[in-house]
């Protein structure tokens, strides 16, 4: 079955926007669930036993980038190299699609003022549209795998989609979408599904890229995976320009 995992980058706020980084990313990875829970899962198991001699932990880009915790070891230039290097080679050669939105927060707020909703929830709906698309043309069911947050934001996550599966989005309706999706769990960044390591180290990319800040390789890769082999299809940025 195929799932969408689903990780964020930036902050969902609209009161304090942080003006390095004005954006919220809500984005994931399409991916069949067997081949996550084997080849995905060995793939990047094999680089943490490597590099670091443990499997026990999630690949996290917050604590890559910031040498923390189990990624101490990437304060050495020569195994920060080796890691990114290998971690390349594995993001360009597993199987699974990429799907993103992109909220630009202050366009957000010029356009809708103080009736501007969560983020979160605009880039949601977004993606299960696009998901839905994406199951239609396989024929397939499949189910959509969210990273947990705070409880209260997991709340509210859940309340939501049982809003879209009961009244829909915009632009599909709901029985449609209960047709093409099973059903949305949310999990612990410590359970260390494939999926969900996939889904972090996909967005923060996708956030630079649309800063205008210098694209690195995990750009290009990622922008190769995009749904559809197009980055028109796998990027959505709102609101639209």
């Amino acid at each position: 079955m195929p799932i969408l995992y689903l990780d964020e980058s930036g902050d969902h706020n609209l009161q304090k926007i942080n003006s390095e980084y004005p954006l919220f990313v809500l984005g994931g990875v399409v991916i069949e669930e067997r081949y996550a829970n084997t080849i995905a899962r060995q793939a990047l198991g094999n680089l943490k036993n490597r590099i670091f001699g443990r499997l026990n932990f999630p690949m996290h880009t917050s604590d890559i980038t910031r040498n923390r915790g189990p990624f101490e070891r990437l304060k050495d230039p020569v195994i920060r190299s080796a890691f990114y290097e290998n971690l390349n080679h594995i993001m360009s050669e597993l199987d699974y699609q990429v799907i993103t939105c992109v909220i630009e927060k202050k366009r957000l707020l010029a356009q809708y003022g103080v009736t501007a909703r969560d983020p979160y929830h605009y880039c949601l709906e977004v993606l299960i549209e696009r998901f839905v698309m994406e199951m239609d043309s396989r024929r397939q069911v499949g189910r959509i795998v969210a990273e947990a947050r705070r409880s209260q934001l997991d709340d509210a996550l859940r309340s939501h989609w049982v809003d879209i599966r009961q009244n829909g989005t915009s632009d599909l309706e709901a029985d449609r979408i209960g047709r093409r999706i099973q059903s949305l769990e949310i999990r612990p960044k410590h359970d260390i599904a494939a999926g969900l390591e996939l889904a972090d180290l996909v967005v923060t990319p996708i956030g630079r890229h649309i800063l205008g800040k210098r694209d690195r390789e995990d750009w290009e890769i990622v922008s190769r995976k995009m749904l559809g082999n197009t980055v028109d299809r796998g990027l959505i940025v709102l609101p639209r320009r």
